[in-house]
């Protein structure tokens, strides 16, 4: 999880920093948070206004019918993806499957590659402490950065 990735190397207040961002979730995810120091950090965000907690946006019948069709079992990344389709806005998952029904249904997605090149050309980090936050990240949140990843977040 994108949310997790942040959160595991204490950089959440990065992602604060970009511009014409809002950063929502909804309480599935925050549910899959097992790790205390994590939902800590997390809580703490919402406490201050900059993590939003929102509903999906649609029934409960509608949700099930959701998770149902394309995941088989309740997880964050259908109810996320659910709340941003029903607010036209993007999802930040660096889920295989979650990004590939996001462009199925023509929701906007990002990752964690994505964000922190947006906060490279924002100037908030730079090239070497992204790469610096990766390597952080594999280790702290168990990310698996794509293939390739280097090339895309060094390309201007």
């Amino acid at each position: 999880m994108v949310l997790i990735n942040f959160a595991a190397t204490d950089t959440l207040n990065l992602l604060c920093q970009l511009p014409d961002c809002r950063f929502l979730t909804v309480k599935t995810v925050l549910d899959e948070i097992t790790y205390e120091n994590l939902r800590n950090s997390v809580s703490r965000l919402i406490e201050e206004g900059i993590l939003e907690v929102v509903a999906t946006g649609v029934s409960p019948d509608e949700e099930i019918a959701f998770i149902e069709k394309y995941f088989r079992k309740p997880v964050g990344e259908a109810v996320a993806l659910l709340a941003a389709q029903s607010r036209e806005a993007t999802i930040a998952t660096d889920e295989k499957k979650a990004r590939r029904i996001a462009k199925e249904l023509h929701i906007k997605v990002t990752g964690t590659i994505g964000l922190l090149k947006r906060m490279i050309s924002a100037g908030i980090i730079n090239a070497k402490q992204a790469l610096g936050l990766i390597k952080e990240m594999e280790e702290k949140a168990s990310y698996w950065p794509p293939k390739n990843f280097q090339n895309y977040l060094l390309r201007s």
